[in-house]
This record gives structure tokens, C-alpha cells and sequence, in this order.
């Protein structure tokens, strides 16, 4: 996921928003003073009304949200206030035929 925002609201919004988000679910890539990049686990799906809600809460919050399930199912989802939200969805790879057909013993 990639977050864009003016600082002062993107601070704000990593203390308020990944308060309560377990260590282990939660993998800070890179921030900068205007972006983050990170890893959030969650089940099967994002959920797509906490995104939302972060370009409404946040008005220059700006996502990407890039995610992928065990069972095939990846997506990506954009949104910000002033650009509105796209959304794609597609059936991809599960694990075990990514495993099978790329040879890696884990899965990025």
C-alpha cells in the first residue's frame, strides 16, 4: 500500500489509523515526510469502506492499495478525493500454482 498526504495529515493519520494494527500484520516499507509505503495483512480482501474513508477523513490522502489472497484473487484499488476511486479485481495465481509454476519455496 503507498498513503500520500501533506505531512501534517499523514502523521495523523499513521498514529490514528494503525493504532490498534497487531505488529505482526503491520511492515513499514518506507516513509517519507509526505508518503508511506507498507505491508498490511488482512483477510482475503481489503476492506474497501476503511479506504474510502481515509480519502474523505484525510483530504489530500492519496491510495494505492495493491493486494493479492492465497486463493487467487488479487486487485488493486486508487482513490483520493480529487481523483475518485478506481478499483480492478482479477482471479490470479493461488499460492501453490505460484509455487509450482515460478519454483520458490516462499511467495513474495
Amino acid at each position: 500500500m503507498t498513503i500520500t498526504a501533506t505531512a501534517d495529515e499523514l502523521a495523523t493519520l499513521i498514529r490514528t489509523e494503525f493504532a490498534n494494527v497487531p505488529g505482526w500484520a503491520l511492515l513499514i516499507k518506507h516513509r517519507g515526510a509526505e508518503g508511506v509505503v507498507l505491508n498490511l495483512w488482512s483477510r482475503w480482501h481489503p476492506d474497501f469502506e476503511w479506504l474510502e474513508k481515509l480519502t474523505v477523513t484525510y483530504p489530500s490522502c492519496w491510495v494505492k492499495n495493491e493486494w493479492s489472497e492465497e486463493g487467487g484473487m488479487a486487485g488493486v484499488w486508487v482513490g483520493s478525493q480529487e481523483r475518485g476511486i478506481q478499483r480492478l479485481e482479477w482471479q490470479d495465481m493461488c499460492i501453490e500454482e505460484k509455487v509450482h509454476r515460478l519454483g520458490m519455496d516462499q511467495v513474495p
